[in-house]
């Protein structure tokens, strides 16, 4: 689990420092309903990320911290990553 968090974490960064577009940048040319996920023990998720959903055209961006989680949700905590999931499907008409 750790090993593919770590190279995710590796893949971003080396794309921003290879002149690939900054992530508020993708993040603001998003237009569809967007879920932000972050543990509050991940060491390296940035603290303007908080501030991404407002970057987000017509409210549909939501940011949420989940307590005493690191990077995989899914794995980590899958009954909570569901629930908050299909509340966020439901709050945008998906389901």
């Amino acid at each position: 689990m750790g090993l593919l968090s770590d190279a995710i974490a590796e893949s971003v960064a080396g794309h921003a420092k290879y002149g690939a577009p900054n992530l508020r940048q993708i993040v603001a040319a998003l237009q569809i309903p967007t879920l932000l996920l972050a543990g509050s023990e991940d060491e390296i998720f940035p603290e303007e990320m908080k501030e991404y959903p407002r970057l987000i055209e017509s409210g549909k961006g939501q940011f949420q911290l989940i307590s005493r989680l690191s990077r995989l949700a899914c794995c980590e905590q899958p009954e909570l990553f569901v629930e908050i999931l299909w509340s966020f499907w439901q709050s945008h008409g998906l389901v």
